[in-house]
């Protein structure tokens, strides 16, 4: 495999984080790999080094608990087999976000594509070793010690809620439905999306109905317009002008009405809890950007948020009286603040807003300088999948 690594050019800025890419670009480009190869990238300074950092960018509370190495192991192993599972073309790649998921139904449910019949199939998270070991096959990792350390965090952490298992779920998602699917399927977590051209077995047509997907809700949606003709021959003066129809198809994406009741009960929590005011407000200011970050795709989600902005103005009445109150005593700026969380509620939808196109790049971990090391971090995310 040493080979096949790309010519490592001289110098002392050479780092251990681009160490790690060439290691990676190697791995990239093999197809095979056999017994104590992985291993002995997932035991290199500058692989352990990596872990380390990610560790304590989503571990840092757990410095001192028992799994506070295993979380650093885990990333040791998702690090070094990265470059095999992003090569999957039915599968979230690394490198993506919501948008890119949103982007895969758009194009695919086009009037040109015309894929508009949906099924979503959510396989259980079941502990199946010698599954585990036939998928870890399928995709040519044949390192044996490299494979029982796999079965080892995959026996201890695959399926749990907390984010140990959200970090195991995003390694043993892949490999666990990689034999599932095909160029017409995306996998999203443990769901599987299919979109076909013609109806089959427990699907749904997205022209009637919708479909979640993520914290959104999409439907395929036809809206048709009368404009001025542009035709020649068009008639002018006292006569009206000829009109043509013309429809425009588009996929609808909003937001899901469980998502927005989960950003409530939220709200309702720290305004009804026996919190100081001020951590009230902090923690609202929160919840308000951390929910505008998640929908920021939901091109046509202004409505929802507009009725929720209003009843987010209802709920901090009383905050907004107890602020003023004291506010007269001592003056503070967080107390200024509560009044205006409806509108930065809205302001910041309409200003991170991202209703672009997010297409499938080529697997990036054939070039070393592609992305910085903080942006890899990002990748390693165990809430890249399941939310943002």
């Amino acid at each position: 495999m040493a080979k096949l690594l790309p010519i490592i050019p001289p110098g002392d800025g050479f780092n251990m984080y681009l160490r790690l890419r060439y290691l990676l670009a190697g791995i990239a480009r093999c197809l095979v790999f056999y017994d104590k190869e992985l291993t002995e990238v997932v035991q290199s300074a500058p692989c352990r080094a990596f872990a380390a950092r990610c560790t304590e960018h989503y571990f840092h509370e757990s410095r001192s608990a028992a799994i506070y190495e295993d979380m650093t192991l885990m990333f040791q192993s998702l690090i070094t087999i990265a470059p095999i599972l992003q090569q999957q073309l039915n599968s979230m790649g690394f490198d993506w976000h919501h948008g890119h998921v949103l982007t895969w139904f758009r194009v695919n449910t086009a009037a040109h594509v015309g894929r508009h019949f949906l099924s979503v199939e959510e396989h259980p998270r079941v502990h199946d070793s010698l599954v585990l070991r036939e998928n870890l096959n399928i995709l040519n990792i044949c390192d044996a010690r490299l494979i029982d350390t796999l079965e080892m965090l995959f026996r201890a952490y695959y399926g749990r809620d907390s984010v140990t298992g959200k970090l195991a779920n995003s390694l043993f998602d892949p490999i666990m439905l990689s034999h599932l699917g095909d160029r017409e399927t995306l996998r999203v977590g443990n769901r599987l999306f299919r979109l076909e051209k013609k109806p089959f077995y427990d699907c749904i047509d997205l022209r009637e109905e919708s479909a979640v997907v993520l914290a959104y809700r999409i439907k395929r949606t036809e809206t048709q317009e009368k404009v001025p003709s542009s035709r020649k021959g068009v008639r002018i003066g006292n006569k009206s002008p000829k009109v043509e129809i013309v429809t425009h198809r588009m996929l609808e994406i909003t937001v899901d009405e469980r998502h927005i009741s989960k950003f409530k009960q939220s709200v309702k929590t720290f305004i009804h809890g026996n919190f100081p005011l001020k951590y009230k407000i902090t923690e609202l200011d929160r919840l308000v950007g951390s929910f505008v970050y998640s929908v920021r795709y939901a091109r046509n989600g202004f409505e929802q948020v507009l009725s929720l902005s209003r009843w987010l103005g209802y709920r901090l009445a009383p905050l907004c009286a107890e602020a003023e109150v004291k506010a007269r005593i001592k003056p503070d700026y967080l107390y200024d603040h509560v009044p205006r969380l409806p509108d930065i509620m809205l302001n910041k939808f309409l200003m991170s807003g991202d209703y672009r196109r997010y297409y499938r790049r080529p697997n990036f971990f054939y070039d070393p300088h592609e992305h910085d090391e903080l942006t890899l971090v990002r990748f390693m995310s165990p809430f890249r999948e399941g939310g943002e």
